[in-house]
């Protein structure tokens, strides 16, 4: 009888007891660099699209990389902005 008194308490105290595996942890703040980092793959990819898209048919291929590169400078800008 005894036994069967401990097993409830113990699965009342398992049942009202937090999960500490599931607790909410506060979120690490995202440091100015860390959200440069996605716009600059947004500006990368953003100018590859827009250079493919001006080179025509037949220049797609430079187009793009020309967009890319000048997606990768504007990148620079974001990030030495960022940095200060």
């Amino acid at each position: 009888m005894a036994m069967r008194w401990m097993i409830a308490l113990l699965a009342m105290l398992a049942v009202t007891q937090p999960d500490l595996a599931l607790a909410k942890r506060p979120k690490p703040q995202k440091t100015e660099v860390s959200k440069a980092v996605g716009k600059c793959v947004g500006l990368v990819i953003g100018g590859a699209l827009v250079g493919a898209l001006l080179g025509g048919k037949k220049n797609r291929g430079s187009g793009a990389l020309v967009g890319a590169g000048v997606g990768a400078g504007a990148c620079a800008l974001v990030m030495a902005t960022a940095k200060r």
